[in-house]
């Protein structure tokens, strides 16, 4: 995740209901994502210095955007959009 200025190590984790994110570096501060899927409004692929389409913004329905470099931005982009789908058809 990149804070604007600096790369924040972290994973990602998506299960049947939510995303999340934790910090690796700083496990027991309160900066962390935890999104309902029913909370993201779009998904988009973003270039981060130089790194063209190796990065996730995921925006939220309250206009808040987060950006994520990852080693597979188009396997995790594939997975985030069907749990997405299936939440919304449960």
């Amino acid at each position: 995740m990149w804070d604007g200025m600096n790369k924040l190590q972290g994973e990602l984790i998506l299960d049947e209901t939510s995303l999340q994110f934790r910090l690796t570096d700083f496990s027991d501060s309160d900066l962390k994502i935890n999104l309902t899927l029913s909370e993201i409004d779009r998904v988009s692929y973003e270039a981060v210095y130089g790194l063209d389409l190796r990065a996730l913004k995921i925006q939220s329905v309250k206009g808040r955007s987060n950006l994520f470099v990852l080693d597979n931005a188009f396997a995790f982009k594939e997975l985030l959009q069907e749990a997405r789908k299936l939440n919304i058809e449960e």
